[in-house]
């Protein structure tokens, strides 16, 4: 038998949440996406959901935030390694390359909106 459910800072539920979000909308579009089941993969409940978000709609646009930012790290990251525009080219297609392999429903995310 397990023990209770640690409860998770706001912040780090909100990232949860974020994270279960994207998967659930690459996966089925954001029309067919339902709070239920958004909640469900998130491991919380509807109610948990709207303390955090206002609708379905605040969420996605939480997703599509939370991707702007990993793109935004990945390209400071790659920028501040070479000055070398030939160099910057290659690694910025290499990391996009690995970005959309490592987050395979931020391409699905964008198709099935």
């Amino acid at each position: 038998m397990s023990g209770p459910r640690k409860r998770l800072p706001r912040d780090d539920r909100r990232r949860q949440i974020v994270a279960a979000a994207i998967g659930v909308f690459g996966k089925h579009g954001y029309h067919a996406a339902t709070t239920a089941e958004l909640a469900r993969a998130a491991g919380v409940s509807e109610a948990l959901l709207y303390q955090h978000f206002d609708s379905k709609k605040d969420l996605l646009l939480a997703a599509i935030a939370q991707i702007g930012e990993w793109v935004h790290e990945g390209l400071q990251e790659v920028l501040a390694a070479t000055r070398d525009p030939k160099v910057t080219l290659l690694q910025l297609s290499d990391a996009f390359r690995e970005f959309t392999r490592s987050h395979p429903d931020v391409p699905r995310l964008a198709l099935a909106l």
